[in-house]
């Protein structure tokens, strides 16, 4: 599955991601958190591309028998910066307000979708920073990452940072900026338009198992049932999302 790629040989601060147990449920877990990141890439080009690998572990002092397992490299932010004509920032002291708008909402949207609630602008926790070298794009585009507390990869040893009364991370809950529903709509619309390209990139993928897949479907298609209410955002964003002033 793994290729010799020259350009990739040439980055040295590629992530790598990989399993913390040996059981089969885990393996699925690393799956189901790389197929997130290609989610993303289906939304937007300013996203982390990923690349799945079959690692072999070998113990150096041979207590171990040598084993192969999945595991992904995520794209170095330096990389997908330069992809998008950009830089990437690394301040810590912005909010969601300093974000641009339409990448802030696109952000909570996916983020909604996946069921995820571990991350935030402030500090950059599991977020990443890049601002276009255009004069007329004033603000940063956030690009997110790490989603092994997500509803959708559903591990065993994931909550809900933001509330850990809510039993299920499976359990949607919204983080977002006080935008306008005009504005949040113009987005929905994408999240909608990309919903089949979505389905079949889940279906199509193999090595997840089959009732994988129908699970993760049907939590997928649930957010696309949500999301075309037509009081979808007086119910599910307004209720939450931050005042625009206050944060």
């Amino acid at each position: 599955m793994f290729r010799y790629d020259p350009y990739l040989s040439q980055v040295k601060n590629q992530k790598l991601v990989t399993h913390c147990n040996m059981s089969k449920s885990y393996i699925q877990t690393i799956l189901r958190e790389y197929l997130i990141y290609k989610l993303f890439n289906i939304i937007t080009e300013k996203s982390f591309r990923v690349r799945l690998v079959n690692m072999n572990y070998i113990d150096s002092e041979d207590n171990v028998k040598p084993f192969t397992r999945y595991a992904f490299l995520i794209e170095d932010i330096e990389v997908l910066a330069s992809r998008n004509n950009s830089f990437v920032v690394k301040s810590e002291n912005l909010r969601m307000r300093h974000i641009n708008s339409a990448s802030m909402i696109q952000l909570s949207m996916f983020q909604y979708m996946i069921g995820n609630v571990d991350w935030s602008i402030t500090k950059q926790h599991n977020v990443k920073l890049i601002k276009v070298n255009e004069l007329r794009e004033e603000l940063p585009y956030a690009i997110p990452y790490d989603f092994d507390y997500a509803g959708f990869v559903n591990a065993t040893y994931a909550i809900n940072v933001q509330n850990p009364d809510i039993s299920s991370v499976k359990t949607r809950m919204f983080v977002g900026i006080c935008y306008t529903k005009d504005e949040y709509q113009e987005i929905v619309k994408r999240f909608s338009e990309k919903k089949d390209e979505i389905n079949t990139l889940i279906n199509n993928f193999e090595l997840l198992e089959t009732k994988t897949k129908k699970r993760i479907s049907n939590y997928i298609n649930d957010f696309q049932k949500l999301i075309e209410q037509p009081d979808f955002y007086e119910k599910h964003v307004l209720p939450l999302c931050k005042n625009f002033n206050s944060n």
